[in-house]
């Protein structure tokens, strides 16, 4: 059975647990196990990337509702260059009243905080951890890539709800190392990159004038 879509993950799940009486609980099941999820997994299938609009006369953007961890931010491509600000947390921010273009960023509740007004509508780009919400979105790239996490995880959940200690510990186990397996993939995945980007690897793209991992152009 295919697993790369909401309405066939409940179904997998409800032949796994050979309970045909659940239909109405396997939507919780997965939700816990987003809940889960969302504490745990921090991977390139759920970063994302938005595009953000200061307002004229304020420090402050809202969130995506779908944010969960920031990444980066950046100032949108200027001559072909994009602008890194400088993350800093917002009880350390030295917050100014003269409006100008904003060079710290730091998270404020729900919302982007900069150290100074914006004097004009700058375009920034978030780069972001987002919120697993699988029955919205009704797909995503971790249910693609890892259904696994997915299947064992909401099967483990279903273990209280019925009673069933056996079920539990059986699909948990199955879980966690599903949840190792992925980690280790995207750690793999990261080391790969980093080693293929190394400053020495990069010189001569940057007099080729080609793309330059550091500044992002």
């Amino acid at each position: 059975m295919a697993l790369t879509t909401y309405a066939e993950l409940c179904a997998a799940v409800a032949d796994w647990l050979e309970r045909g009486d659940l239909t109405s609980r396997i939507p919780d099941f997965i939700a816990l196990t987003e809940s889960r999820l969302n504490r745990e997994l921090k991977i390139r299938t759920i970063e994302t990337t938005a595009t953000l609009t200061g307002v004229v006369g304020s420090r402050f953007i809202a969130l995506p509702a779908s944010f969960r961890e920031p990444q980066n931010l950046w100032r949108a491509p200027v001559d072909g260059r994009r602008e890194p600000l400088r993350f800093i947390t917002p009880e350390l921010m030295q917050a100014e009243t003269t409006q100008g273009e904003p060079l710290q960023w730091g998270i404020d509740g729900t919302n982007i905080a900069f150290e100074r007004p914006c004097d004009q509508a700058y375009t920034f780009a978030l780069r972001y951890l987002g919120v697993l919400d699988l029955a919205t979105t009704l797909t995503n790239l971790v249910l693609t890539e890892y259904p696994d996490l997915y299947l064992f995880g909401a099967c483990c959940e279903a273990g209280p709800f019925l009673r069933d200690n056996d079920l539990l510990t059986i699909f948990d186990t199955r879980f966690k190392e599903a949840l190792a397996q992925a980690k280790a993939k995207e750690s793999s995945n990261k080391a790969a990159v980093t080693l293929s980007t190394e400053p020495a690897m990069l010189v001569g793209r940057r007099n080729r004038g080609g793309f330059d991992i550091e500044s992002g152009s």
